[in-house]
């Protein structure tokens, strides 16, 4: 039954984020403040990343199982007419898409912090320095997905203790997948040597993330609380909160479809024998972001929000005039980049 219902999420899901992140894209374009900058190239980078996750998990068809002391993720051999060993490499590559959507989300808050500091620092945002901005996630990435490939590899324990799940739930034996996956004790009981280490390498990344996160948006925050008493006007106190309401849901989204399963997925059999259910999370909520994730900057935004609402109701907004649009995308040049 789960099995049915993973695949018409995936497919459904696929289709959501495509037309979603598209839609956002679209409108990062054309209806942003004529000189948002670059953050405009940094969410269109967010919705492109959510896309190409979407893609994956669809082609792939991927799955996870966890029981015992093991947790593997896994694929169907010959679904894709691709090679054994491709297949391996573009399960590792997905899995790493994780650690490249916290890494963007805290490079979104270091860019916001800088950009409400105003103290010239988004200097550092442009030309070379966005490249290698937006670098840091796909080294992050590029770390996870050669962590997975080069710890996480096939065993005969892990297949031992897996295999009859994979067949219960999935009706195939391990010969009929290409999975990666780990076991935390080895057959005396002690502690796999290299699970210690993979922890250690996904632990930091994930560290580094949370700490970007929190720092800056506690910082955000106090920021935007004095706006005003800076002598900023009203309409920029609101673009900004618009901004960072946007980021922190963008930011919630993840950390319940995410952060916490995977967290969960990973080290939970460390803990408990049975935590099944945990994998069924993973599955669901890997196919389920990317299409989350765009909704909070299309309804929050005003500018996007707006032009949402005239297509679906053919009704130009009646609070903005000309005159009082162009206003406001002169002021918000001077506050989203500056």
């Amino acid at each position: 039954m789960f099995k049915e219902v993973k695949e018409w999420t995936q497919t459904i899901s696929l289709y959501l984020s495509i037309f979603f992140n598209s839609i956002l894209i679209l409108l990062v374009l054309t209806k942003s403040p004529k000189k948002m900058g670059t953050y405009k190239f940094l969410m269109m980078y967010f919705s492109m990343v959510s896309i190409n996750l979407s893609i994956l998990d669809y082609f792939l068809n991927i799955s996870t199982v966890n029981m015992s002391n093991c947790f593997i993720i896994f694929m169907q051999k010959d679904l894709n007419g691709l090679s054994q060993h491709l297949n391996h490499i573009l399960l590792c590559v997905t899995c790493g898409f994780y650690s490249l959507i916290i890494a963007i989300i805290a490079v979104h808050f270091v860019f916001r912090y800088f950009a409400i500091e105003r103290k010239g620092k988004l200097k550092y945002f442009r030309g070379i320095y966005l490249f290698a901005w937006l670098c840091i996630p796909i080294i992050f990435c590029a770390i996870w997905t050669a962590t997975i490939y080069f710890f996480l590899t096939p065993g005969k324990l892990i297949e031992d203790e897996i295999s009859s799940e994979v067949f219960k739930d999935y009706n195939l034996t391990i010969d009929q997948i290409v999975y990666v996956g780990g076991s935390w004790r080895d057959q005396n009981g002690e502690i796999n040597t290299y699970i210690a280490k993979v922890s250690v390498i996904f632990g930091a990344i994930m560290t580094i993330s949370v700490l970007t996160v929190s720092f800056f948006g506690f910082r955000i925050y106090h920021l935007i609380q004095n706006l005003i008493k800076k002598g900023r006007s009203e309409f920029t106190r609101n673009l900004q909160k618009q901004l960072y309401k946007a980021l922190i849901l963008q930011t919630i989204i993840p950390v319940i479809m995410l952060y916490l399963p995977v967290g969960c997925f990973i080290f939970l059999p460390f803990f408990v024998k049975h935590a099944k259910i945990v994998g069924n999370i993973v599955n669901i909520g890997y196919a389920i972001y990317p299409v989350l994730d765009p909704l909070p900057t299309l309804l929050i935004i005003d500018n996007y929000r707006r032009a949402i609402l005239y297509v679906i109701c053919f009704c130009p907004d009646q609070k903005v005039g000309p005159m009082e649009r162009s206003n406001s995308e002169s002021r918000a040049t001077t506050t989203v980049d500056n």
